[in-house]
């Protein structure tokens, strides 16, 4: 320890230290830190993220080998990716590591490299596909080349992370994000979900259940929300049938069941009891969910508190996915049933309301109403209500509902259910498609390649292709000639039509040309501006134009274009509406909006980049098919808001979806119509 004189302080200038106290001061600091052991150095790595570790490498030797330590950077890679960190994802993780050469620096350069490549993909796709709705076969046909060259892991770790970037710049990347929604849920859906739904469609009758499949089913609409896995669901019901539990020892403690010390570990197997002690579980279920946890709803409006707000967000709050609460509602109960065991099941009955118990002898049934706090009546009792005569509700109503029709029945729900509006074109035909996989029991065969090539032909048809190839694989030995070369021409088919929407793409370029060449059309509003309608208010973003009204006669005479002062010669705006929908207006109904403010819509990402606070910024080909209006001279200028000025209501709106589209009126777009199941372009 050196000391400073009184003496030394007086010459010192005020926060100057000497020169020999410097030394001394900074030199062992330096020297404790490389003079470490190694062990406790690489501990501190362990605290570094990747580009840390890259930064400390250039400052000596000694520093560079201990940075280069598999142990560091196996630490910083999880650090950064803890997705990969799942036991399921380790298979192909560590065919990943293989590949570079067991080295987990190399790894991650691999994978931070894989991530620029998936951007740069991702922000070329909105140029390329815009002008087809949904996920066009040439985008998926791009992300299989990419997986085949990576791990199918890895892939979806990175898109998955563009996701994640919304929390943080919501603004920004709004068509890359787009594509890599679409492209991981196509992935995931292929990948992990379609063998789980055939898994669970071909287990024996007593084991399948509705809460697997209600779980099944919101995993497949949205795939990438990860707050509620199959762990975190089996923990609520296992928490909720040890509240009943407690309730059953409460009450009946003499009752077979208060002696377990644990529910059962999984809902299935047949009822344990008589019928006597079945009623009362199914008492001691009703007092914990109507009563205790009180999942129909407070009658006095006393907030909810504690995990009774929890269980009535999970099962009926309006955050519980795209399912029908009382589907959710029966889920819970006939799970909860199961593992203090009591087998029930649902029935046919409307409403997906209604659970039924058999005796063990079979001889008799007892229902239960979900939505009726658990009232249990005999089919008779429940016959007596005169409205269900007069919706023709038979004895068949009350039979259990096969496994496709379970499904069918809640991806029916889903689509004609309000939540629809947050679904893209082709989340909508993947439902379709997972009620055609459904109704086969998920099994190829032709009936089933038939259907999805209905759903799935116009859009998606090298998929249709690549199945078709693998039943051809599968039952090679046991086809006809005729079946075989049936199958060959569909295979044929497919192509023609992949051809076709390369086509389309092609011609999208022509048109642009086309329009680069015409003559400016004189317009008030460009892609991108958030306009109002003048009579009905709502908010719009610009996403496309037509010189003129671009639709049949009879939606022009439905809609009363020709009653407008301007009539159908002038031009008319796709627009996506604050509601979710997709409109097509007439210029003279349209003004900028006073306060622009983002809109919420699914299709955003189809054809703009970012939001800078005042209108979207389109991509850049959207604005080579779009160009900005020339500016008016002042003549003009004065005579259009003249105009504007004398307006008002017309008497008509004039704008709504065209006919056979989706909204989109887009002059050589590829229109995706969907109309009595077909999907064609």
């Amino acid at each position: 320890m050196f000391e400073v004189t009184d003496e030394e302080i007086g010459n010192q200038k005020p926060g100057e230290p000497t020169n020999e106290n410097q030394k001394e001061i900074e030199m062992p600091d330096q020297m404790e830190l490389l003079s470490l052991p190694s062990e406790l150095l690489e501990s501190i790595c362990f605290y570094l993220d990747m580009q840390s570790l890259c930064s400390i490498s250039q400052v000596c030797w000694r520093l560079n080998n201990i940075q280069e330590s598999e142990t560091v950077w196996k630490t910083a890679f999880f650090k950064r990716y803890p997705r990969l960190e799942q036991g399921s994802h380790q298979p192909e993780l560590q065919l990943a590591l293989k590949q570079s050469g067991d080295r987990w620096k190399q790894l991650a350069a691999w994978h931070v490299s894989l991530g620029a490549e998936i951007c740069a993909m991702l922000d070329e796709m909105g140029n390329k596909y815009f002008t087809i709705g949904g996920l066009p076969d040439p985008a998926m046909q791009e992300m299989k080349e990419l997986v085949s060259r990576h791990c199918t892991v890895l892939v979806k770790d990175q898109l998955l992370d563009v996701l994640d970037t919304e929390q943080t710049d919501g603004f920004e990347h709004i068509s890359r994000r787009h594509y890599a929604r679409m492209l991981y849920r196509e992935l995931h859906r292929d990948g992990v979900l379609l063998p789980l739904f055939r898994e669970f469609m071909q287990r024996p009758s007593e084991h399948v259940n509705i809460p697997e499949a209600t779980h099944l089913i919101d995993q497949w609409i949205t795939p990438e929300r990860r707050r509620r896995n199959a762990s975190e669901l089996q923990h609520h019901y296992q928490h909720i049938a040890a509240l009943c539990l407690r309730q059953l020892r409460a009450a009946a403690p003499h009752h077979p069941a208060a002696a377990w010390a644990r529910c059962k570990a999984d809902p299935f197997g047949q009822t344990l009891w008589s019928e006597a002690d079945v009623l009362v579980v199914l008492d001691a279920v009703n007092a914990v969910l109507y009563d205790q946890l009180d999942l129909l709803g407070d009658q006095d409006g006393r907030p909810r508190t504690g995990y009774a707000a929890v269980a009535h967000q999970l099962f009926c709050g309006v955050d519980a996915g795209d399912v029908n609460p009382r589907a959710l509602l029966s889920a819970l109960y006939a799970t909860v049933a199961g593992l203090l065991g009591v087998n029930m099941f649902p029935v046919r009955f409307p409403g997906n309301s209604l659970l039924r118990w058999q005796t063990r002898d079979g001889s008799d049934s007892l229902f239960v109403s979900v939505m009726r706090a658990g009232l249990r009546q005999t089919r008779d009792e429940i016959m007596a209500n005169p409205y269900l005569r007069i919706r023709n509700v038979g004895h068949e109503s009350f039979e259990p509902i096969p496994r496709h029709e379970l499904l069918n029945r809640l991806v029916v729900g889903i689509m004609a259910g309000h939540r629809t509006a947050h679904l893209t074109d082709a989340d909508l035909l993947s439902l379709n498609a997972l009620a055609v996989w459904s109704e086969t029991d998920c099994r190829l065969g032709f009936p089933l390649l038939h259907e999805l090539s209905e759903v799935f032909g116009g859009i998606r048809p090298m998929y249709i292709h690549d199945l078709t190839q693998e039943f051809l694989e599968q039952h090679d030995g046991t086809l006809s000639e005729e079946e075989r070369e049936g199958l060959r021409d569909s295979k044929e088919l497919m192509k023609q039509r992949y051809e076709q929407i390369l086509q389309e793409l092609r011609r999208h370029k022509e048109v642009v040309c086309l329009r680069r060449n015409a003559a400016p059309v004189q317009r008030r509003f460009r892609v991108g501006d958030i306009v109002r309608h003048r009579r009905y208010h709502y908010h719009a973003v610009v996403a496309g134009w037509t010189e003129r009204c671009d639709a049949t006669e009879g939606w022009i005479e439905q809609m009363g274009v020709d009653r407008l002062p301007l009539g159908r010669h002038q031009p008319f705006f796709n627009v996506l509406a604050e509601d979710r929908t997709t409109r097509y207006a007439a210029d003279e109904n349209l003004e900028l909006a006073p306060a622009p403010l983002p809109i919420g819509h699914r299709e955003l990402g189809r054809y703009f980049v970012r939001y800078d606070g005042r209108r979207y910024v389109p991509l850049a080909a959207v604005s080579e098919r779009y160009p900005d209006p020339p500016p008016p001279d002042a003549e003009d200028g004065d005579g259009a808001a003249a105009t504007a000025a004398g307006r008002g209501d017309s008497g008509d709106s004039g704008d709504g979806p065209p006919p056979g589209t989706d909204g989109d009126g887009s002059d050589g777009d590829v229109r995706l119509c969907r109309s009595d199941g077909d999907v064609r372009l």
